[in-house]
């Protein structure tokens, strides 16, 4: 990903160096140091999962990263703090078979597995490397999104080229329906394949 931020553009105005912006700066680094370290801290201790042939989650992401590279890392979900409505599981892997630039958006062609496939529907949600898009249309096992340029250029994924992977999270209610419907079978439930794909639910 370094490739990518040395030739972004920049965004926003800079900040100006005086003592105040120089210790607010301080205090929020000083923050964000606190919370990783408190991360690293949960669950077993390094040297405990180090005696038994493990690595902890950092030192992976360590090894596997180069030093200077930023990626983004999916959390486990938390309603109270996630605000974009995605829950920052990742179901799978897509690709990017189309991209074009407009002036006031940004047109996506995404290509999943079949089995991500049958749970993405037009006017349905998507996210597309934790970024939270309307599906517009859907070919086969292709969908089509819009973006518009703040968000291009604020995300990752405005700067991602047609053949890059991306991580793919499907809408969690076309799930949940699925499950209803695998428990369903054999009751006397109303709701049927068949209602289903009446109104929109299903490809």
């Amino acid at each position: 990903m370094r490739p990518y931020f040395q030739k972004m553009q920049d965004w926003g105005k800079p900040v100006k160096v005086n003592e105040k912006n120089a210790e607010e700066i301080k205090k929020v680094e000083a923050e964000i140091a606190a919370l990783v370290e408190k991360n690293k801290n949960a669950g077993l201790a390094k040297e405990v999962l180090n005696k038994r042939g493990e690595w902890t989650v950092h030192q992976r992401l360590e090894y596997i990263v180069d030093p200077g590279t930023w990626a983004p890392l999916h959390i486990l979900y938390d309603p109270m703090q996630e605000e974009s409505g995605t829950t920052g599981v990742v179901d799978g892997l897509g690709r990017i078979v189309e991209k074009t630039v407009r002036t006031k958006s940004v047109l996506f062609t995404f290509e999943v597995p079949d089995q991500l496939m049958k749970y993405i529907v037009e006017k349905g949600s998507i996210a597309v490397d934790g970024i939270s898009l309307t599906v517009n249309r859907c070919v086969r096992n292709q969908f089509h999104v819009t973006m518009i340029p703040h968000t291009a250029q604020g995300t990752t994924l405005g700067l991602k080229r047609v053949s890059e992977p991306v991580n793919i999270e499907t809408d969690i209610i076309g799930k949940h329906i699925e499950r209803l419907m695998m428990n369903n079978r054999g009751g006397s439930s109303h709701v049927d394949w068949n209602l289903l794909a009446e109104h929109g639910f299903l490809r």
